[in-house]
């Protein structure tokens, strides 16, 4: 399976993350009327992730591309309030999605290397 060991594949997915997170924003008025789509994209993600640094690396990339945009689209009364609360933002980003990214990914890799150990190894 190419999917965790081709480097390209790797960096699409990485990249793939932020243009997911603003699609998902952008027709969020169709897609967003419930929590399906996001976690169905959230859980997705969790699983193509190879490992802790595309979880951390993606996650740049979306403050990276995101942040200039709010600041960008909003009036001048909107970047205040963004800015103003860009820390309580970041506070909440951390435990509400970041953390929870982390340990599904980790959990997974702990998981697959136990069932390919198990598979090398079999127990009769």
């Amino acid at each position: 399976m190419k999917l965790y060991t081709d480097k390209r594949i790797q960096y699409g997915v990485t990249a793939l993350y932020p243009l997911a997170a603003f699609g998902l924003l952008y027709f969020g008025e169709y897609l967003l009327s419930s929590w399906i789509a996001p976690v169905c994209a959230f859980l997705l993600f969790c699983c193509l992730w190879r490992g802790m640094r595309q979880v951390l690396w993606s996650n740049l990339l979306l403050w990276v591309a995101a942040l200039p945009v709010w600041l960008i689209s909003l009036e001048s009364d909107g970047r205040e309030q963004i800015l103003a609360n860009l820390v309580f933002i970041i506070m909440m980003f951390l435990p509400a999605l970041l953390i929870p990214q982390l340990l599904i990914v980790d959990i997974r890799n702990r998981l697959l290397l136990k069932l390919s150990q198990r598979r090398e190894y079999p127990v009769s």
